[in-house]
């Protein structure tokens, strides 16, 4: 059975906001999440749904920040923090008779003497085996799959599982719960399999998916409304029913609600608390405090809403300048956001501009981010095009707009919304009119590329109907780029894309379009590297299937005949081809390609910008190993040793730990081993 490509389904949900994408996430992860909240609650299921939504509610929020990590692991370490801090607030009040009784007629999936130890255990295990023991045991993974996830090879993959098993096992011993690690993987196997119904999952990922939007504070408001107006409402932290007297709606507050949910005991006090009907910015700075130093419930939660709640939207930026030196970041990150989307609301140049140039992302999300920028002006795109337009023009020279994002500048990204509504609307004449307003030849494409590279066309459009002219002038005006580079680059991103999303019409739109330049095309083809599928159930509900590609050298004996047809020689087509190839192949894999046509590429120009890219990347992302692979196959000797040489002088100054890993491992060039060592030796 075909699985769903969690880090496709993320990337989906971050760069182009999908529902669909992200209800598959919490449909394909919740079983983990709930069946981990279960265990560490003790089969209390009400606390557990509750747990299974907070954690789901901060991927929405945080998923910007979770493509380089395996989300599985991710999702299980929150999980537990939840539960621990639902179970700490249980704690402190005397069991309801009805817990009681569900966990009698419900008992946990993992009941006995491995769910009570379990979960401790496995967070005290490194990252890298706990990760290793969730792919495998709670998400049924085979090992070619785990391996392909935290990049080993199969093999490697199954050591690693054994390792971690091993290890877990030594935990739990420690822990007074003997048990071998053959025995141990047979009871975890299916712990991922708990079944979290069906409305469980339909609701979790609607409401999630509203607070991720910065729709978090509309989302409690709306549920404590009801409740302040005496509306009988069913109860979001144990299922049983409050009743309200009748009331005025507009003047919603904890203090009306506060007389009816005392009787629920500690667990609400908090809550119930009287707030003065005025706060002073640094009162309500204290109350945030206070109200986030206990337990995270729905009732908490829906005081911290009242408390922002008095705050004026005039007083917001005022309020946000305060919190940068009162708060710390996880309680800017909570909190800023759904105040300044509701600024953003009533007036979007002056709350972007504030945004901007207060660096709000750096404050909240760490210093690379630019996700609330980039997600508000993406509704500004939609809402008011010529508005969002000019903005990007006056700011364009900003020193955040102008970082590195993606394959151009976080500028270009955000002009990509501009050229997707213009899309959009079958504008496309305006499209490539506000690509030329850009100032340099490489805007007028990065705001192209863009919208060809992440393909939102592909998702909100099928190809049929009206939008095959669409796609056809779309197509024609890319090959009209005044650039050749860009508009070779142009044209083979579009028809990678083609290959990825719509495979089984290709044939159709090939013979359709045309294409003035048919080797770009076929080097687009030749880039796929899986064939993506949406797939739609009886009840609604999108799925995205895919599949490795299988025919790779029928596609390149495609692109040889098409290239030496157009008048090129055979070194040429396999250098582009060595340009397009990586996007489509593993990298070991193309590795091996490179070397068996190495007399005949020219490449060294290409092997140094990865390596440098690659470079860069790797002080974040530990790649720096992946930077030297590149730089080796440089074919010039001299420029080879150069950049390898300052590749690893680089990083053995920044983490001397790493050279001394890397060194030990042996995985360097063997000709470059002594100079390397040499290198780590020497003074920093």
């Amino acid at each position: 059975m075909m699985t769903q490509d969690t880090k496709e389904l993320l990337r989906d949900y971050t760069r182009n906001r999908s529902e669909d994408a992200f209800r598959v996430l919490v449909r394909e992860h919740s079983p983990v999440v709930y069946g981990t909240a279960l265990r560490k609650l003790g089969g209390d299921r009400a606390a557990a749904q509750d747990v299974t939504q907070e954690v789901f509610t901060l991927l929405a929020r945080k998923a910007h920040r979770l493509e380089s990590v395996v989300l599985g692991g991710w999702l299980y370490r929150q999980a537990c923090r939840r539960a621990a801090n639902h179970a700490r607030s249980e704690a402190r009040r005397k069991k309801r008779e009805s817990i009681a009784m569900e966990n009698q007629n419900h008992p946990s999936p993992a009941d006995g003497f491995l769910a009570k130890e379990l979960d401790d255990a496995l967070l005290a295990l490194p990252e890298k085996d706990r990760d290793a023991l969730i792919l495998r045991f709670f998400e049924d993974k085979e090992f070619k799959v785990l391996g392909t996830t935290l990049g080993l090879s199969e093999e490697a993959a199954r050591k690693r599982v054994t390792r971690a098993l091993e290890r877990l096992a030594e935990n739990l011993k420690r822990r007074g719960v003997p048990v071998g690690s053959v025995s141990l993987g047979t009871a975890m196997q299916g712990f991922g399999a708990t079944p979290v119904p069906a409305a469980v999952i339909s609701q979790v990922s609607r409401t999630a998916f509203q607070a991720g939007a910065g729709g978090g504070w509309t989302v409690c408001i709306s549920l404590l409304k009801p409740i302040a107006a005496g509306v009988a409402t069913v109860s979001l932290v144990a299922g049983s029913t409050l009743a309200f007297r009748s009331g005025n709606a507009d003047e919603a507050s904890a203090e009306a609600v506060a007389p009816q949910v005392a009787a629920r005991g500690p667990r609400s006090s908090r809550f119930a608390e009287k707030l003065p009907e005025h706060l002073t910015l640094e009162q309500i700075i204290a109350e945030i405090r206070r109200i986030r130093s206990g337990p995270g419930t729905v009732l908490t939660e829906l005081r911290m809403q009242v408390v922002l709640g008095k705050i004026q939207v005039s007083q917001i930026p005022e309020f946000v300048l305060l919190g940068n030196r009162e708060l710390n970041q996880d309680e800017r990150e909570e909190i800023y956001r759904p105040l300044l989307t509701l600024w953003w609301d009533r007036d979007p140049e002056t709350a972007m501009t504030f945004i901007l140039k207060e660096r709000i992302d750096a404050k909240t999300s760490g210093q690379d981010s630019h996700y609330l920028v980039g997600e508000l002006y993406r509704r500004w795109a939609e809402r008011d095009r010529k508005a969002a337009e000019a903005w990007l023009a006056r700011n364009w020279e900003d020193e955040v707009l102008a970082k590195k994002h993606g394959n151009g500048k976080f500028r270009n990204f955000l002009s990509m919304w501009i050229t997707g509504e213009f899309f959009s609307h079958g504008d496309i004449d305006g499209l490539f009119a506000f690509s030329r307003r850009m100032p340099t030849i490489d805007d007028q494409a990065g705001a192209l590329f863009n919208i060809v590279g992440m393909a939102p066309m592909h998702s909100m459009f099928n190809y049929s109907g009206k939008n095959q002219d669409r796609w056809r002038r779309f197509h024609r005006g890319l090959e009209q780029f005044p650039d050749d580079r860009w508009r070779s680059e142009l044209v083979r991103q579009f028809w990678k894309n083609i290959g990825e999303h719509h495979a089984d019409d290709v044939r159709t739109i090939q013979e359709s379009f045309q294409p003035a330049d048919p080797f770009a095309a076929s080097l687009g083809l030749l880039s796929v590297k899986k064939r993506l599928a949406r797939r739609t159930d009886s009840s609604g509900m999108t799925s995205y299937e895919s599949t490795p590609v299988s025919d790779r050298s029928e596609r390149e004996a495609d692109s040889m005949a098409i290239g030496l047809a157009q008048g090129l020689t055979r070194g040429q087509v396999l250098t582009a081809m060595g340009r397009a190839l990586p996007e489509g192949m593993k990298k070991e894999d193309y590795f091996a390609w490179v070397d068996s046509h190495r007399d005949e590429l020219e490449l060294d120009d290409f092997f140094l910008r990865q390596a440098m890219e690659k470079g860069i990347d790797g002080q974040v992302r530990g790649r720096q190993p992946e930077a030297i692979e590149w730089a080796s196959r440089i074919t010039d000797t001299e420029l080879r040793r150069k950049a390898c040489r300052a590749i690893f002088r680089r990083y053995r100054a920044g983490n001397p730990e790493w050279a001394a890993k890397y060194l030990a491992e042996g995985k360097m060039p063997q000709d470059l081993a002594e100079e390397f060592q040499l290198i780590a030796n020497s003074a920093p």
